[in-house]
């Protein structure tokens, strides 16, 4: 995951010397940029989504205001579909519009008493930040199941990038 992608990448020609795969080719289509139709589409044909191999099943990652997956482990490359993600991943997820999330995580940030479900959504960094601040702090909420969908991995603006542009080859 950690594997930097050359400046040559952006040219369509990636560091390893080759084209493209159809991954590399759909983020090029979508202006290099993680949008919603780039991130459910099946770049591969595997029947997994690229949000789904990528650790962001609800289309959430945003470079400058929402840099989180909800995991790292386990993700697989969109671009090979030979590798696939393990679908239990995202059984439990349930995606939601933005307005509900958002005001289900306002009228509860200021509650110590609530309590994350496991596969909850959040929409923005500070939904994310509310929700794990009140699973840790309510007893009820420290389950591991409930431990482990609060604690989401958070890349940095760059290693999310890096992550994204790794799947090119």
């Amino acid at each position: 995951m950690s594997r930097a992608i050359s400046r040559s990448c952006r040219d369509r020609r990636c560091r390893r010397g080759g084209d493209n795969n159809d991954f590399g080719l759909d983020f090029a289509t979508a202006g290099d940029e993680w949008t919603t139709e780039f991130c459910q589409k099946d770049s591969d044909g595997d029947g997994q989504t690229n949000g789904q191999e990528l650790g962001d099943p609800c289309c959430e990652w945003v470079q400058d205001s929402n840099a989180v997956v909800r995991w790292s482990d386990g993700v697989s490359h969109p671009g090979d579909a030979s590798s696939t993600s393990d679908e239990s991943l995202w059984a439990d997820v349930t995606c939601g519009s933005s307005t509900s999330n958002s005001t289900t995580a306002s009228s509860t940030a200021g509650s110590s008493a609530s309590t994350v479900e496991a596969g909850s959504t959040t929409t923005s960094e500070t939904d994310a930040a509310t929700s794990a601040s009140a699973a840790s702090s309510d007893a009820a909420a420290s389950s591991s199941s409930a431990a482990s969908a609060v604690t989401p991995a958070v890349y940095s603006v760059v290693g999310a990038a890096t992550a994204i542009a790794a799947f090119f080859l």
